[in-house]
């Protein structure tokens, strides 16, 4: 499956948001070539200490990654859906 979104980061590094796929492709079909005025979704977010059991909920019902953000807003990585199943099926293969 292709790119659903990317996460955008203000100049400061601080999480501003998740442009999809579908926005972006409009933006380009406008002819834009900047991200001035793009609609930007919040993102879904955890902390780099969250416990698995608190993400799974998330990751379950968000369309998109999760975004591990620091206390300063700061983003730290992603989290897919994907990579959390792939994950929790080597632990129970290693059981």
């Amino acid at each position: 499956r292709g790119l659903e979104g990317v996460f955008l980061v203000g100049l400061d590094f601080t999480l501003r948001g998740i442009l999809t796929h579908e926005q972006a492709q409009a933006l380009v079909s406008q002819g834009k070539k900047s991200l001035e005025g793009a609609r930007v979704d919040p993102a879904v977010t955890t902390s780099p200490d969250t416990y698995i059991e608190e993400i799974v909920p998330m990751a379950a019902t968000s369309e998109y990654p999760i975004a591990v953000v620091g206390d300063n807003g700061g983003l730290f990585g992603e989290i897919r859906r994907s990579d959390l199943l792939a994950g929790m099926s080597d632990v129970n293969q290693e059981a």
